[in-house]
């Protein structure tokens, strides 16, 4: 590991060093996990989901993969030039296209889920299961305070003030 990315005797306990440390190690797993074990997913993760929920409208999948319709287009007009997904049109809304995983698509979607299975159990091999256990908990904290908005969090301090 980098010794840039190292915590240590020297870190100090100073809350501000010690949070711009945290967001340089989270900084740093990120970019790990998307380059260096290619978990940027996106035609793997419009595969598993049409494999694991079955057909879906081309509006339930943009739904679900929160991107724009237009990128979604794009990975959808290539998967099916591989031969790994059909598009049809909904027979109950002829402006709607179903989507349907080829046999081939199927395979791919298999596949995928376990080498995604195979990668987490390899980056977290390192910890006991009651660390894991205190890593998710702690990410669900961290998750649920940065999808708020500031404003959210000021305009609900004053709502308790006032009451």
């Amino acid at each position: 590991m980098d010794e840039h990315y190292s915590s240590g005797p020297g870190m100090g306990t100073d809350t501000a060093e010690m949070d711009l440390e945290l967001m340089r190690h989270m900084r740093w797993c990120s970019h790990l996990l998307y380059h260096r074990h290619n978990l940027n997913f996106s035609r793997n993760k419009i595969l598993y989901l049409l494999h694991t929920k079955g057909a879906m409208t081309q509006k339930a999948l943009m739904d679900e993969l929160r991107i724009q319709a237009g990128s979604l287009s794009e990975m959808l007009s290539k998967l099916e030039q591989q031969g790994l997904l059909e598009k049809a049109r909904c027979p109950h809304d002829k402006r709607n296209c179903q989507l349907t995983l080829t046999e081939t698509g199927r395979e791919q979607a298999l596949l995928f889920e376990k080498e995604r299975q195979d990668l987490a159990e390899y980056l977290f091999a390192p910890l006991t299961n009651e660390e894991k256990i205190s890593l998710i908990d702690m990410t669900h904290r961290l998750m649920d305070h940065w999808s708020k908005t500031p404003e959210a969090d000021t305009a609900a301090g004053k709502e308790n003030n006032h009451a």
